[in-house]
């Protein structure tokens, strides 16, 4: 995703069922979309398969900031002729539960220094914050990747890429930090409150 001059990762988190399918929500980074909001500045949507969204949109793109500051979340709702994804296309998400401490943890995105590579990363959990509830993961986060799936050992998408905090000893270096991975579950629950958003559960086989 290009929004004006940031690039990002984004990933499909519902589609609406009252016209089958024909607009879908994405979830981001915040700061991805940031300098979008309230202007007519470009935004450019581009499939893992390279297929150019912004071509087949129908209408105006709705961009949402949701959650506390620290959760850096935002929904992009992109309104298009033909649904992008089926349901059966929607990544199954967490209803509650966070991962424990020391869980190996993945995440995918587009860095910006190989698009159009996707990258594959992994770390594990090194904590969390209580209030918000967000994941410290000792991993790493380069420009491009915000906004990427994050996901468990089973494959289940626990949470999005946010930022990055570097462990700056001094002013001229700096040490690997730890990485801020905001859960879905909280984003669920936003979409509900916020937007009306139903949960459809799916039958385990």
């Amino acid at each position: 995703m290009h929004a004006d001059n940031s690039v990002g990762t984004a990933f499909a988190i519902g589609i609406t069922s009252s016209d089958g399918g024909r607009h879908t929500m994405l979830v981001t980074a915040l700061h991805v979309v940031e300098d979008v909001l309230g202007n007519d500045k470009p935004i450019e949507l581009i499939k893992s398969d390279g297929t150019v969204i912004s071509k087949v949109v129908d209408g105006f793109l709705k961009i949402y900031p949701i959650g506390p500051p620290e959760c850096d979340t935002a929904l992009i709702e992109v309104p298009t002729k033909q649904p992008l994804y089926g349901e059966a296309s929607l990544m199954p998400m967490p209803l509650k539960t966070m991962l424990p401490r020391g869980s190996p943890i993945g995440w995918l995105g587009y860095p910006g220094l190989v698009l159009p590579e996707l990258c594959f990363f992994q770390g594990v959990v090194s904590g969390y914050s209580e209030t918000p509830p967000i994941y410290f993961v000792d991993g790493v986060a380069i420009n491009g990747v915000s906004g990427g799936p994050a996901f468990d050992p089973s494959g289940l998408v626990v949470g999005f890429v946010s930022s990055y905090l570097p462990n700056r000893v001094r002013q001229d270096t700096t040490l690997p930090g730890l990485m801020i991975i905001t859960p879905l579950n909280l984003v669920r629950l936003w979409m509900q409150e916020l937007l009306g958003a139903q949960v459809k559960f799916r039958e385990s086989t």
